[in-house]
This record gives C-alpha cells, structure tokens and sequence, in this order.
C-alpha cells in the first residue's frame, strides 16, 4: 500500500505543471522525467530534461526512465532519451535491460528498436531468463520470430 502510495504521488507530481520559477532538485526533476517516460508524457519528457533531469536517473531497483518507456511502448520517448545520451541498455539490479521489458510486455516495435541499436539478445536476468524464455513464456509467436532474426 506504502508503494502504491509513493507511486500515485511521483505521477502527480510528473504530471503537474512544474512552474518556471519553481526551484527543483535534479533528483525532483529526474523522478519526474521516470515517471512521464512510463506513460510517455513527450511534452513533459522534453520539458523535465531542458530543466536539467538526469536521463540516465536510477530508480531504487536501478530502473531507467529507458527500461519504463521500453515496458510501455514509448518509442519516441526512448528515441528522444536516446538523442539526450541516455544509455540504450542500461541493467537493473534485477539485471533486466529494456529489452527484457519490452519482450515481457509484448513490444516488438520497441524490441526492434532496441535490436537494431545494438542490444545483447543473450543476457541473463537473476533468475536466469532470457528475452528468449519471456517470448516462448507469453506465447508470443511474432515475437520469436522476430528475436530469432537478430540471433547471432
């Protein structure tokens, strides 16, 4: 309940007009750039980061606003944070990469994106899953085609 709590307030607080002459910290700012990645707030992404966000900002399970675009389908989030020099495969202590969350959640477009920009079909989450076992698990047959073009 703590969690869902903290949560509702972070996308309030994403959400809101941030007022220009407001002084936020770059932790403040770099929450806020998590959170409207997750649900692919382009205005607010572009706004937070002009004001100084971290784009490559580590959430307590080393999330990225990366790794929450790519688990919800934002591409021109992740291609935005990618022109801003955000890490494209960035690991979570869980050691998850985008990819993994796009292929967990059904996003060839993303998983595409992320393939064709280099990201490692192999890697091995902690419990030893690969994006391979996430597809075959969800029976996402597209999805396995399309993870099978890029194996090497």
């Amino acid at each position: 309940m703590i969690r869902f709590k903290l949560l509702l307030a972070a996308l309030m607080f994403a959400l809101a007009p941030l007022s220009a002459n407001a002084e936020y910290s770059q932790r403040e700012l770099s929450v806020a750039l998590f959170y409207a990645a997750h649900i692919g707030d382009m205005r607010s992404v572009r706004d937070l980061v002009e004001r100084g966000a971290n784009v490559n900002y580590l959430n307590g399970d080393r999330e990225t606003p990366m790794h929450a675009a790519a688990g919800h389908g934002h591409l021109q989030v992740m291609q935005y944070l990618q022109s801003q020099r955000a890490y494209l495969h960035p690991r979570t202590i869980q050691n998850w990469t985008p990819l993994h969350h796009a292929v967990r959640f059904g996003h060839r477009h993303i998983a595409n994106f992320l393939l064709s920009n280099g990201a490692e079909i192999n890697v091995r989450t902690r419990t030893g899953q690969t994006v391979f076992d996430m597809a075959k698990g969800t029976r996402d047959v597209p999805m396995q085609n399309l993870l099978r073009r890029y194996q090497r």
